[in-house]
């Protein structure tokens, strides 16, 4: 399945929802997703239905922290899943993110 993405607001922050594998096919697209919303602010991305993820996800995900660092804006993954977790311990980027559960 592909990786697809609902953006809401809470709490005043945009809410970028993942579903499915976040890999090579969706990496841009998402990408630019979390670049537009990093534009208007606060970003926190919930990963509760990611299925699988890449180097090319954690590829946007670093990018996006990055864009977020430099914007001045607070950016957070949101209840990632314990496989998702395992990817970016692998990785050695696990303590990059700020995560947060809820």
């Amino acid at each position: 399945m592909e990786c697809c993405f609902v953006v809401r607001c809470r709490d005043g922050r945009q809410v970028v929802k993942l579903r499915g594998d976040f890999d090579l096919a969706v990496a841009d697209d998402v990408r630019a997703a979390l670049q537009r919303q990093i534009a208007s602010g606060a970003v926190l991305v919930d990963c509760s239905d990611v299925d699988f993820i890449d180097s090319r996800g954690l590829s946007a995900l670093i990018c996006a922290r990055y864009s977020a660092v430099k914007a001045a804006v607070s950016f957070q993954l949101l209840d990632v899943p314990e496989r998702m977790h395992r990817t970016m311990r692998a990785a050695g980027i696990d303590d990059l993110f700020a995560l947060a559960t809820g």
